[in-house]
This record gives structure tokens, C-alpha cells and sequence, in this order.
């Protein structure tokens, strides 16, 4: 019968946490996805066979682990989750008269395990309630200060839903920025309205636009890959 736990290991300086699986198979097979590692190894099989295994292939296991932790994740609307924003950590918190607060987490700090119930749905209308409010805040001032180096007028800045593209430009109508970008690191948000705002002065992608966008932002190149990675 197959089985799985719960492990823990060293490879090269670094503790990981993977899903051991024993199966009837002949080989010990490694995976690396969304959900970490998980390790298939026969029934039979033994632990130093399985930590040999694991230490041959320490470097392309962390390579992986380090590959998917910088993918952007679905947002969990669970009120024991971790909610991302500019780089930041916050964490959902009711208060004794019904309201809510986030929380900021420190650097390397883990959530407290509590949960008073509340359902998923009511912690999405909250908590993407609070996206929204800090995105726009934060887009519009950004917005605001890149059209001011380029000297043009400041245009209107409207959220979106977009799951698929982080913004868009119209003279007419202004800059439409996703409201999930705000989850990201802020200098990959100030990329994206750099971009945008730069649609301002050049309605194309031409030499002349990533002209003015370097202006804006010098590291354009290196923000354009980081969120290629992140999907």
C-alpha cells in the first residue's frame, strides 16, 4: 500500500522540507512544483540510499525550490494565510468589534496558526477590499511622479481585474494598473507604471519608447525578466 509523510533534510547548508511517498516502483524519483519536493522511493527502500540520492542532486533540488518560490502564487483566501504586498508580509487579524486589520510581518516571521472561522469568502471581500484601497493609493502616487520627470500631465489611474496583463495606457482615458500587481516587490510595481506612463509620450514599443522608458526606470531589462519568471 502506498504511503506518504512529512520529512525534513540538509542539503548543501540548507534545511528542506519534502513529501516522502513509498510506492511500489524500483527507483527513487524527485519532484520539484508549486507544492515543494516531494520524493518517491520504494517500499524497501533505505534511508542512506534516499539521503545519497538527495545529496547527489542537492544543487538542481534548491536550483527548482528557489525557481518556483519566485513564481507568482494564486492568492489563498484563508484567514491563516500570508498576503504579499510591495514586498511586504501581512496577515489577516479580526478585531473584537467585528472589523479586521493586517498585520505586517517581520522578516522570516511565521504566521500564528489561529482561525476563528470566518469563511473564505468573507476573508476575500476583506482582504481584496485592502488590495484595492493600497493599490490605487500607491499607483496614483507613482503615476504621479513619473509623469512628472517626463513632464506631461498627470493622468486619470484606474484598478483593474486583469489576470493577464499587469497594465494599459490610453491618452484618453489613462492608466489602468491590475490591482494584484500591488503584491508584488514595489520596484517591479514602479516598473509597470513606468512602462505605462511612458505610453504617455510613445503609443508604441519602438526604440524611442524604451528610450523613454530607461529614463524612468534604468533597470527596465532586468524588471522586464524578473517578471517574465514570476509568470
Amino acid at each position: 500500500m502506498d504511503g506518504s509523510e512529512r520529512a525534513t533534510t540538509r542539503l548543501a547548508g540548507r534545511e528542506v522540507r519534502y513529501t516522502l511517498v513509498r510506492s511500489r516502483r524500483r527507483s527513487i524519483g524527485l519532484q520539484v512544483d508549486s507544492r515543494g519536493l516531494t520524493v518517491r522511493m520504494p517500499l524497501r527502500a533505505s534511508r542512506r540510499w534516499l539521503q545519497s540520492v538527495l545529496d547527489q542532486h542537492a544543487l538542481w533540488i534548491l536550483r527548482k525550490l528557489d525557481e518556483w518560490a519566485k513564481r507568482a502564487q494564486p492568492v489563498v483566501w484563508d484567514e491563516a494565510a500570508v498576503f504579499p504586498l510591495l514586498g511586504g508580509r501581512f496577515t489577516f487579524a479580526l478585531r473584537a468589534d467585528g472589523g479586521f486589520e493586517m498585520i505586517e510581518l517581520d522578516p522570516g516571521q511565521l504566521p500564528l496558526p489561529l482561525s476563528t472561522g470566518i469563511p473564505a469568502a468573507e476573508v476575500e471581500r476583506k482582504v481584496s477590499g485592502w488590495y484595492r484601497t493600497q493599490a490605487l493609493a500607491c499607483y496614483r502616487e507613482r503615476v504621479a511622479e513619473f509623469s512628472r520627470r517626463l513632464g506631461v500631465p498627470v493622468p486619470n489611474v484606474r484598478l483593474s481585474s486583469a489576470r493577464t496583463q499587469w497594465g494599459s495606457c490610453s491618452r484618453a482615458t489613462g492608466v489602468r494598473l491590475s490591482w494584484r500587481l500591488v503584491m508584488l516587490p514595489r520596484r517591479l510595481v514602479d516598473y509597470v507604471v513606468a512602462h505605462e506612463v511612458a505610453h504617455l509620450v510613445e503609443m508604441n514599443h519602438s526604440p524611442r519608447f524604451w528610450d523613454v522608458v530607461a529614463r524612468l526606470y534604468p533597470d527596465h531589462a532586468a524588471a522586464r525578466r524578473e517578471l517574465g519568471a514570476l509568470g
